[in-house]
């Protein structure tokens, strides 16, 4: 009886080895394809820029806060302003946060108020502007104003639904969710492309903060070296 208990402990065993055996196989395989899957996006990505188009990252970050997207304009190594781009198939929605600098950025005939007000949504069907809403500080009801002004005369120099149009079409595509550039810590833009992937572009006079160089070094040698100025990084080893 105890030979025979010996004998199915014994099977157990390596049965059990041999699951964990296929399993670790399995997983190796599906990482190993998740990797090729996630190295052919990265190529992509970067076939879809030149030397000038990334330069737009420099100044554009990138973050998925909560489940709001939020593009960040950085100027002089600070944010500049925030605002969220939403389009639906009859109407895009602007919000911008916080700062009257946007309209440095995009000169706007409409006053922003940021004394008394802290996001302003902007309703655009058509290239006319039929509705502003303004979101009070310290209270979460929204004032809302229907208008009807033309875009052009709302944004008399340059338009922002175009631009962050455009940004929002090149994250789209791609499945991206977060751009990193802060010139404080380096030169170099951070993509990131999947939960457990980076793709950063290293320009040719590419700068590292000395205070930081060492480990932002040892990360880049770690990536996959993809062309000349391109290194993709998996976050969790």
């Amino acid at each position: 009886m105890k030979h025979f208990l010996f004998i199915l402990a014994v099977l157990s065993t390596l049965t059990t080895s041999n699951c964990r055996s296929n399993k670790k196989t399995d997983s190796i395989s599906s990482e190993s394809e998740l990797d090729t899957a996630l190295q052919n996006k990265a190529l992509k990505i970067i076939k879809s820029f030149d030397t000038n188009s990334i330069k737009t990252f420099n100044n554009w970050n990138y973050a998925i806060l909560d489940t709001n997207q939020q593009w960040i304009k950085i100027s002089a190594d600070t944010a500049f302003y925030y605002c969220s781009f939403y389009k639906y198939p009859d109407v895009s929605i602007l919000q911008v946060f916080y700062n009257s600098n946007f309209t440095q950025d995009f000169p706007c005939s409409y006053s922003l108020n940021t004394k008394k007000f802290w996001r302003f949504s902007f309703f655009n069907r058509n290239d006319t502007i039929y509705r502003i809403g303004l979101l009070p500080k310290h209270s979460f009801t929204e004032l809302v104003k229907d208008t009807l002004i033309p875009l052009n005369k709302l944004f008399t120099q340059r338009n922002p639904f175009s631009k962050l149009d455009s940004l929002n079409t090149f994250i789209d595509k791609f499945g991206i969710s977060g751009i990193f550039c802060q010139k404080s810590i380096g030169n170099f833009v951070e993509f990131k492309i999947s939960y457990d992937y980076t793709l950063t572009y290293l320009p040719d006079s590419l700068y590292l903060n000395p205070k930081s160089a060492k480990s932002w070094q040892e990360k880049f040698k770690k990536g996959t070296s993809l062309g000349k100025n391109w290194k993709l990084n998996k976050l969790y080893e």
